[in-house]
């Protein structure tokens, strides 16, 4: 799977809580006495705003596909406003079905596009249509709004009816086809079609305007914003190709870590020869396999991928004493861990070597508890020198060390 795939528990908890997120809004507009008209016109310009600073947010992001989906739904919003001031109410319906379908069908089209940039030949094509569609449908509108008729013709043979019938099917299919892809291709740009779609599929409660409408597409364009700015902190603190927390994550946690803890540094003996005699992504695999094994080894302690081949664990409450008991543990169970290399079909041993430290020795030299937790990365790092030192594949106590300096052996002894 790509690493810019969410995992399937993570993209379907997102389908729900986008999903149930709009319906409960819905619910919650329902229950409430809101005044039919808005208080002011500024109201107006809320989703306006709201939904093109997601817009902006899916730009920056790079998530093409919610960009063209929260534009779909601009224009949406700013039709469906003119529509309430032009046509009678049996034609506004009429037209909101029209739209709404038309509207599903771009989300169909959209999600089955392959990712693409927005100004690649897929997203001028895309702006294309769109801009197409726009000047289409002011056309249409206009000439609706001038024709009577219309009106008449849609009220006497009950047109809005059928239609809603028919988008009714078509939004169940549209949110059912959206899920399915979601399944197929987990990324955070199909999740957010979830809530576009499930926000203009409910619109026909709140047609003419009103606060349940502006808040409807507003909170929409909230939902949408809050699922980038997730990802993209999952992105920062989170190392994608092992699983385990980053290096910004580890940053943030040694600013607030104070009291007992302990810290080991995780080195993967031999690392560069391997990638040497068998591929970068036998490396890559090595390093997915280490994540894998600490996050079952650990599940309680706080891991972290703290560069290439180097991982760090924070044991918080243990000392160093008790942090290098399990880690022998954990270097044991790896020694017995073999990989299988894709092409030669060669067994591949992997082992590690371990530097152990704790806040006791971090605030040996330094009096600041902030600084205690770099000064034990500073003392673990060292044990982890004499580690390889003394030959690999085996955990050294940071203590063991400064007892060693501190008491030398005397040469008349020997």
């Amino acid at each position: 799977m790509p690493r810019h795939y969410l995992d399937q528990a993570t993209a379907m908890k997102w389908v729900l809580m986008l999903t149930l997120g709009v319906f409960a809004t819905n619910a919650a507009i329902q229950s409430l006495s809101l005044p039919a008209q808005l208080p002011s016109h500024v109201f107006h310009y809320a989703p306006l705003m709201v939904l093109g600073l997601a817009a902006l947010m899916a730009l920056q992001f790079k998530q093409p596909k919610a960009f063209f989906a929260l534009l779909l739904l601009v224009v949406t919003y700013i039709a469906l406003i003119f529509m309430s001031v032009c046509l009678v109410p049996s034609a506004e319906r009429a037209g909101f079905s029209l739209i709404a379908l038309l509207f599903n069908v771009n989300l169909i089209v959209l999600v089955s596009q392959p990712e693409r940039e927005i100004l690649s030949r897929t997203g001028l094509f895309n702006l294309g249509v769109i801009t197409g569609q726009c000047v289409w449908g002011a056309i249409v509108m206009y000439e609706a709004a001038k024709w009577s008729y219309f009106s008449t013709l849609v009220a006497s043979i009950n047109l809005h009816v059928a239609l809603n019938l028919f988008t009714l099917l078509i939004s169940a299919s549209t949110l059912l086809f959206l899920i399915y892809r979601i399944r197929q291709v987990p990324t955070v740009s199909h999740l957010s079609l979830i809530g576009v779609c499930a926000c203009v599929n409910s619109l026909s409660f709140y047609l003419g305007g009103g606060v349940g409408f502006t808040l409807l597409f507003s909170l929409t364009g909230f939902f949408t914003a809050l699922l980038l700015l997730e990802h993209s902190r999952k992105m920062a603190y989170w190392d994608s190709l092992t699983g385990l927390q980053s290096r910004r994550a580890l940053d943030a946690k040694l600013q607030f870590l104070n009291g007992q803890f302990a810290i080991a540094m995780v080195d993967i003996d031999h690392f560069k020869k391997l990638n040497d005699q068998y591929g970068h992504q036998c490396g890559d695999t090595v390093l997915t396999t280490l994540g894998k094994e600490l996050r079952a080894q650990l599940p309680k302690e706080h891991l972290y991928r703290y560069g290439g081949e180097e991982f760090m664990v924070i044991f918080v409450g243990l000392n160093a004493e008790q942090a290098a008991t399990k880690m022998e543990k954990v270097r044991q169970h790896i020694v017995q861990t073999s990989l299988q290399h894709a092409r030669s079909e060669a067994q591949i041993k992997m082992t590690i070597s371990v530097g152990i430290s704790d806040s006791m020795l971090g605030s040996l030299r330094t009096d600041k508890d902030e600084d205690a937790g770099y000064e034990a990365i500073y003392q673990a790092d060292n044990a982890l020198y004499h580690a390889k030192k003394k030959g690999r594949n085996q955990v050294v106590n940071a203590a063991s060390i400064i007892k060693s300096a501190f008491n030398p052996v005397c040469p008349c002894s020997l």
